[in-house]
């Protein structure tokens, strides 16, 4: 067998050894679906100020692109249904509305910050779990 055709036998192996991997892994993995949130309104640049100036408010800022936040949306939710007469909550894309991440000096995501009749009372980042959340939240009511 020449040297061509050898190396035209590895590349058909190669190529069906990938197809098989691909089935494979498609298959067997579990599909993550990022899902958009109903519960807690999305706030733009232009309703962020009305929204925030009065009574407690937690500000979850995301992104679509970062798994963290997406693992962080759920809780959110959960906390809004939970604490939603004592507390406003709302999330703020930071890929669409710059204004507000540089405002709060969002660096990192996910971004909380929960502002008290418009004035900033905390802020942390990172993922928490939903009583921890909860917890920052109540130290502020």
């Amino acid at each position: 067998m020449s040297s061509q055709a050898q190396k035209e036998r590895m590349e058909d192996s190669e190529a069906a050894e990938n197809k098989i991997l691909a089935n494979f892994i498609n298959d067997n993995l579990p599909i993550i679906k990022m899902t958009t949130n109903d519960k807690v309104p999305e706030l733009t640049n232009g309703e962020f100020e009305a929204f925030t100036k009065e009574g407690t408010v937690l500000i979850d800022f995301f992104a679509d692109w970062c798994m963290p936040c997406m693992m962080m949306s759920p809780i959110v939710d959960e906390l809004s249904e939970k604490m939603g007469d004592k507390v406003k909550f709302g999330k703020v894309n930071v890929d669409d509305n710059r204004i507000i991440a540089q405002k709060f000096n969002v660096s990192s995501i996910p971004h909380f910050v929960i502002l008290k009749d418009g004035e900033v009372k905390e802020v942390f980042n990172g993922s928490l779990s939903e009583e921890d959340l909860e917890e920052k939240v109540k130290a502020h009511l």
